[in-house]
């Protein structure tokens, strides 16, 4: 349900100061101006909406988008089993041990790059070279398509189907029509569902709305960040967790710069960038946690060693792009890059786990903050053998789960420290067929299982008859 829709004001008025996942219940600190307390707590009253308010308290300024430290997990892995001898208990220590000292690779998740045939990075890397027929190309999914040739365009527009193409139907309707693949990009409307990610009015259009500013760079930063990930699995290849001579660090200021007006990335307002010496390699003056390598672009330091200014050159010409691409201070167009930085490796806060034995694939097992507020009652796995009076203890062991609480600071993705922690693919796709698979097999237990209680009585039943 709509916040904004049951307050009946516009969403222009609230902001804050990081995105939340979809598929999770979240908390978050959002602003509201010129709303009034009571108004809020409306929300509340609302038995169809499942968004919860509270801690209200007035405020002198807005929150804005980065202004968050971290975010703070609570996880539930299901179905957790492993092929080795050694007691799960065991492993499961000894991985979060060597998380909590080690880190992970801060890779950008799967997600900053879409699910699609057409993945954001690939349609960065056309938006960069100013190729607007790739970037028609790739958004319509179709490679045989002729963008020049009215009747291949007559036909793909023929094939579409009916709903959920309204995206690629502007499209094609302005290319039958004539228009060059830049002009009709431009004629799509704004589309407000962030799920799309098909803003092209946004992307294209001269708007100065700070929203849409944002979204017009979603391709190019996707394509930032799969050459970034590209390059610190190969600094890691090449010298590990050893802080090595060339490398960039992040030193923090004394002092955070604060001037909206200066020309430098937010990273450079609060870390003052260092080359690594072979001085400062000797004396152990930094750890593999101050480590830092360069998202792309034309203002950017390039670590002095393998994996430097050479190597993100030779990636961009694998994507038919070169650095005069990315723009210039003084050549800065609405696709220019000015890059910044980002930490190699993170290491998350306050890691806490254990292991939660289960039986059901929807038992609930770990409290939100709204069942918090309502007081509502979660069966976890010390209540599990006092309550169950409907399964015996075998049935009660058959399933394990990991809950899994900790705390990453802002743009580092959840989904890799658990990569790192399971060894497993963060694909979502993986993770689908696994839970199909866990929900089948239960299934098909329930169905023996009753089957077996009805064969049960009824030879109960015929063993009755014949006795009387």
């Amino acid at each position: 349900m709509n916040t904004t829709g049951t307050l009946r004001v516009s969403t222009k008025l609230f902001s804050y100061a990081g995105t939340k996942d979809k598929r999770a219940i979240t908390c978050q600190r959002v602003s509201a101006n010129r709303v009034l307390k009571k108004k809020l707590a409306g929300v509340n009253l609302s038995d169809r909406s499942s968004i919860r308010i509270g801690n209200m308290e007035y405020a002198k300024s807005d929150l804005k988008l980065g202004e968050l430290q971290g975010n703070r997990f609570d996880i539930i892995l299901r179905e957790i089993h492993s092929e080795s001898k050694e007691p799960i208990e065991t492993i499961v220590r000894n991985a979060a041990e060597s998380l909590g000292r080690n880190g992970f690779l801060n890779y950008f998740g799967l997600q900053r790059f879409g699910r699609g045939s057409a993945s954001t990075n690939k349609i960065g890397a056309a938006i960069l070279r100013k190729d607007w027929d790739d970037v028609v190309e790739l958004i319509l999914k179709k490679d045989d398509l002729d963008l020049k040739d009215q009747e291949s365009l007559s036909k793909a527009l023929r094939e579409l189907p009916r709903y959920g193409t309204q995206t690629e139907f502007n499209i094609l309707k302005k290319l039958t029509r004539g228009e060059n693949a830049y002009n009709a990009l431009q004629s799509v409307p704004y589309v407000v569902s962030i799920e799309r990610l098909h803003f092209f009015y946004a992307i294209f259009s001269n708007s100065t709305l700070e929203h849409r500013y944002n979204t017009r760079k979603l391709y190019v930063h996707a394509t930032q960040s799969i050459i970034w990930n590209l390059a610190v699995t190969e600094r890691f290849q090449k010298y590990g967790l050893s802080v090595a001579k060339g490398d960039l660090v992040a030193v923090k200021r004394d002092v955070v710069i604060k001037d909206e007006n200066a020309k430098m990335s937010n990273f450079n307002k609060e870390y003052e960038i260092r080359v690594v010496t072979s001085e400062d390699v000797a004396a152990n003056k930094y750890n593999i946690f101050d480590v830092v390598l360069p998202l792309l672009g034309y203002d950017v330091k390039f670590p002095e060693h393998d994996v430097g200014r050479t190597w993100y050159e030779s990636e961009l010409n694998k994507l038919n792009v070169s650095f005069e691409d990315l723009g210039s201070r003084k050549n800065r167009g609405p696709f220019s890059l000015g890059g910044t930085y980002r930490h190699a490796f993170q290491r998350a806060l306050d890691l806490d786990w254990e292991l939660i034995r289960y039986s059901d694939l929807d038992e609930t097992l770990s409290k939100s903050d709204v069942e918090k507020l309502r007081g509502g009652v979660v069966v976890v796995a010390k209540e599990v053998e006092e309550e169950s009076t409907k399964m015996d203890t075998e049935e009660e062991k058959t399933r394990l789960a990991l809950r899994i609480a900790f705390t990453l600071r802002k743009a580092s993705y959840a989904t890799m420290l658990l990569r790192e922690l399971t060894k497993c693919s963060s694909q979502t796709e993986l993770h689908m067929r696994a839970t199909k698979k866990a929900q089948s097999d239960q299934s098909e237990k329930k169905a023996q299982s009753e089957k077996k209680k009805e064969e049960e009585e009824s030879s109960g039943a015929s063993s009755n008859k014949t006795d009387g």
